[in-house]
């Protein structure tokens, strides 16, 4: 099932440090829009790390247009954590943080 948070919505939680924020772009991606507290972890390569990320926070999943990131939520969520993807793109969530 895919959960979704607004950007908005996402930056409160994530300023309060109440989540962590994994964008699951490849690395040559992040040149194009980098949010500074996020995890790169790409999503294909998401399963061989899921052990690095706790399960005692909301993880929150972004990507350059949303699909990736239902996909890491999706994946998460079906995983046992308390995972949502932000509604858009990356770009948004990232004019919050300047």
């Amino acid at each position: 099932m895919i959960n979704k948070i607004t950007a908005t919505k996402a930056f409160k939680v994530l300023s309060k440090d109440d989540a962590i924020l994994v964008d699951v772009r490849r690395p040559e991606e992040l040149e194009d829009c980098k949010i500074d507290i996020a995890i790169n972890i790409p999503v294909d390569t998401l399963p061989a790390h899921i052990k690095e990320l706790p399960k005692d926070k909301l993880i929150i999943t972004t990507c350059a247009s949303g699909h990736r990131a239902q996909t890491a939520q999706e994946f998460l969520s079906d995983s046992g954590f308390d995972a949502k993807c932000v509604e858009g793109s990356i770009t948004e969530l990232a004019k919050l943080f300047k």
